[in-house]
C-alpha cells in the first residue's frame, strides 16, 4: 500500500516570491525507508509539513497537484482529519514539539491512550526517560534542557508511537554518538514493524548507515526531486554528490593528556592543547601565541556549576587567551550550554572564581569596552527587525564598524549563501537560513571574542565548510569558543576541553 503519493505538488507560501516546492513527485510503500537529502532552504522541510497536513492549513500558502497520505486526499478536509494520530511528525526545531513543563509529564503522554491507568502511563514514561535521558531528573523544567536533550525527548515518542507513517525533519541535528545509535535501533524497529519513515536532512554525514538500509534515497534541489541508484550504491553517489569541493572535515590532533583526579577532584573534563593544522588560512600563527602568552581574557579557577540537584562539573580550571579556538565538547546534557552561560555571566556558579572583562559580582554586567559576540542555540533569540538587513544594520551599528556596512553585509550575505533573502523576515526563513543569518548577525559586528553555541544547526555541508573558513579567516586577536557534540571544528582548535556531565574523566 503506497502511504504516501504526490504527483506534480507544488506549494507557496503567502507572501512568498515563488513556488518552494515545484512539482514533486513521491512514492512510499509500507515498510520503506526513505532518505531526502537537500541543502538548505530546497524545500525539504515544506514538504514535511504538506505531508503531515501542517501546510498550508495552519501556516497558509496555496497547495497544488495531488498529495495522498494513507489513502487519503489532503486537500480534502473530511479525509484529512482522518490522518492525523497515524502520522508521527517531528519539526526541525524539537522545541515546537515540547508542551508541557515537566519532563516527566511530556514523556508519559503518549502512553495515555494505550494504558486506561495514570499510574501505569507514568511508568513507563520514567522507562522512556532512563532510557533516552537518564542523566536528567523526572522533574526536570523542559525548557531548561538542551537542545539534544529536547531532541531525545521528542525521540522518545517516537518510540512509544503506534504510527503507520513517520516524518522526520533533521532528527539526528542535536544528538551525540549515543543518542544517534538510539535513534538508528528505534527507527529500524519501526520500519521493520510495517511502518514507513521519511527522513529529511541537509547533509548525508552521520547517515551513512541508514542511507545504507534505505529503500531510496532521493536528492532535493530548488523544490524538485531527484533519485539516485539504489541502497547497495548509495553511499559513493551521496559522498559524491554536492556542489562544494570534498574538504577534511576531521583532523585528529595527537592524544591528549589528561587530567589527574587529584588535580581534577571533580574528575568532569578533559582539556587538551590542539595542533594547529586546517584547511583554511592561517590566523597569523607567530602572532598569535605572542598574544596569548600576555593576555588571558578568561580565568577558571574550581569552578562549580550545578543545574537543579544535578552537579554538571567540579574542579574546573583552565584559561583562555586572546587568539584562541577554544572548543567545548561532551553528549547531549553535559553541560556545554551551562558552561557558555557561565563564562558569559548568565549563569552564577556555586563556587570558585571566574575573571572576565565582562562580568561583575552579580554576573553580565557589560561596559567592559570589549564587543562580545554570542549565538545562542536557538537562532530565533537573535533577530528583532522584519527583515534580515534591518537586523543586520542593527548588528553592526551596536559593533565595532571595522568596515562600511555595505562592504560588510556584502560579504557576509555572499559568504554565508544569503543572496536574495536580504529583505526576507528571519522568522520564514528555513532553519539553515535562519542559523547562518544569525552567525552573520553576530559576525558582522566583528566582536573581539565570539561565543558560538552548536552553530551547525540546519546546515548543510556547503554551509559548515563556509563557516569553518570564515572563522579561520578572522583576526588574529579575535578569541572564539565553540560548543559543539560533533567533530566538525576539531582542526581549528587550539584547545579542547571535553565535559561528560557528572561522569568519569574520560
Amino acid at each position: 500500500m503506497s502511504l504516501v503519493k504526490t504527483r506534480g505538488l507544488k506549494f507557496t507560501y503567502p507572501m512568498a516570491k515563488g513556488e518552494v516546492l515545484r512539482g514533486v513527485d513521491l512514492k512510499v510503500e509500507s515498510g520503506e525507508l526513505v532518505l531526502i537529502i537537500g541543502s538548505s532552504g530546497s524545500g525539504k522541510s515544506t514538504l514535511l509539513k504538506v505531508l503531515s497536513g501542517i501546510s498550508p492549513y495552519l501556516t497558509g500558502g496555496t497547495l497544488a497537484g495531488e498529495v495522498r497520505v494513507l489513502g487519503k486526499n489532503m486537500k480534502r478536509r473530511r479525509e484529512r482529519n482522518e490522518v492525523p494520530g497515524r502520522v508521527f511528525y517531528m519539526p526541525q526545531e524539537p522545541e515546537y514539539y515540547i508542551i508541557f513543563r515537566r519532563a516527566i509529564t511530556e514523556a508519559t503522554v503518549p502512553y495515555l491512550e494505550e494504558s486506561s491507568k495514570l499510574r501505569q502511563a507514568e511508568l513507563l514514561g520514567q522507562k522512556a526517560l532512563r532510557k533516552w535521558l537518564p542523566q536528567i531528573s523526572p522533574n526536570s523544567h523542559t525548557a531548561t534542557l538542551s537542545a539534544g536533550e529536547k531532541q531525545r525527548l521528542v525521540l522518545s515518542h517516537l518510540e512509544a508511537s503506534t504510527s503507520e507513517l513517520y516524518l522526520l525533519d533533521e532528527p539526528m541535528t542535536h544528538l551525540d554518538a549515543e543518542g544517534r545509535e538510539l535513534f538508528r535501533r528505534c527507527l529500524t524497529e519501526k520500519v521493520r514493524q510495517g511502518g514507513a519513515a521519511v527522513i529529511v536532512t541537509p547533509s548525508p554525514e552521520g547517515y551513512w548507515e541508514l542511507i545504507q538500509r534505505a529503500n531510496k534515497v532521493l536528492l532535493m534541489e530548488g523544490g524538485r526531486i531527484g533519485p539516485l541508484p539504489e541502497p547497495v550504491h548509495c553511499v559513493d553517489n551521496v559522498r559524491s554528490w554536492s556542489r562544494t569541493p570534498e574538504t577534511p572535515l576531521e583532523v585528529r590532533s595527537p592524544s591528549p593528556t589528561k587530567f589527574k583526579r587529584s588535580e581534577n577532584p571533580g574528575g568532569r573534563l578533559r582539556l587538551s592543547g590542539k595542533s594547529s593544522r586546517r584547511e583554511v588560512p592561517q590566523r597569523g600563527k607567530s602572532e598569535r601565541y605572542e598574544v596569548r602568552k600576555r593576555c588571558p581574557i578568561i580565568e577558571v579557577h574550581s569552578l562549580e556549576v550545578s543545574c537543579g540537584n544535578r552537579e554538571l562539573f567540579t574542579g574546573l580550571t583552565f584559561a583562555i587567551f586572546e587568539g584562541e579556538v577554544f572548543l567545548i565538547k561532551g553528549r547531549n546534557g553535559s553541560g556545554k550550554t551551562t558552561l557558555i552561560r557561565t563564562l558569559l555571566g548568565f549563569v552564577k556558579p556555586q563556587r570558585g572564581v571566574l575573571k572576565a572583562p565582562w562580568i561583575g559580582e552579580s554576573g553580565w554586567r557589560g561596559g567592559s569596552g570589549l564587543k562580545v559576540g554570542y549565538l545562542p542555540q536557538n537562532p530565533m533569540d537573535i533577530f528583532t527587525c522584519e527583515t534580515l538587513i534591518e537586523d543586520l544594520r542593527l548588528s553592526w551599528a551596536k559593533g565595532r564598524r571595522s568596515e562600511p556596512f555595505s562592504f560588510a553585509f556584502r560579504k557576509f550575505i555572499r559568504a554565508l549563501y544569503l543572496e536574495g533573502l536580504e529583505k526576507e523576515d528571519p522568522f520564514n526563513l528555513s532553519a539553515g537560513q535562519r542559523q547562518r543569518a544569525a552567525i552573520a548577525s553576530v559576525l558582522i559586528g566583528f566582536p573581539q571574542i565570539i561565543f558560538l553555541d552548536e552553530p551547525t544547526r540546519g546546515m548543510d555541508r556547503k554551509s559548515y565548510v563556509a563557516l569553518k573558513r570564515m572563522l579561520g579567516e578572522l583576526s588574529p586577536t579575535t578569541t572564539i569558543l565553540i560548543s559543539t557534540h560533533t567533530d566538525l571544528f576539531d582542526s581549528l582548535g587550539d584547545k579542547v576541553l571535553i565535559l561528560d556531565g557528572g561522569g568519569e574523566g574520560v
